[in-house]
């Protein structure tokens, strides 16, 4: 038997189930948390925000190559916040967390 073996402590058959088990929560972690980011300006309207998010999210979404001459779009959170904060907003990072027990409240902007 080799030494690894006694110092991980799981036994050869565990193995599948150790990696499946490490692999969900690393996902559970993953998927859980992030941040969102909220736009605030004075004065404006819904359907302003509305439009002005329109309008950043096309220069935010990057075209990225990828493998065998193939292509990805990716959102660049960066530079879409960039595009706010240049139109006036005030952009607020949230911090999220795991899914709450009751349903969210809607955002104020």
């Amino acid at each position: 038997m080799a030494w690894w073996r006694e110092w991980v402590g799981i036994r050869p058959l565990m193995w599948p189930q150790a990696i499946v088990g490490l692999l969900l929560m690393v996902a559970a972690i993953g998927c859980g948390l992030g941040v969102r980011y909220v736009y605030e300006k004075p004065g404006v309207s819904d359907e302003q925000r509305q439009r002005d998010e329109s309008e950043c999210r096309e220069p935010a979404t990057v075209t990225v190559a990828g493998s065998y001459g193939s292509s990805r779009q990716t959102f660049d959170q960066s530079r879409f916040n960039r595009c706010m904060a240049d139109r006036g907003y005030a952009v607020r990072p949230i911090e999220t967390g795991p899914p709450p027990s009751a349903p969210p409240l809607p955002a104020r902007y």
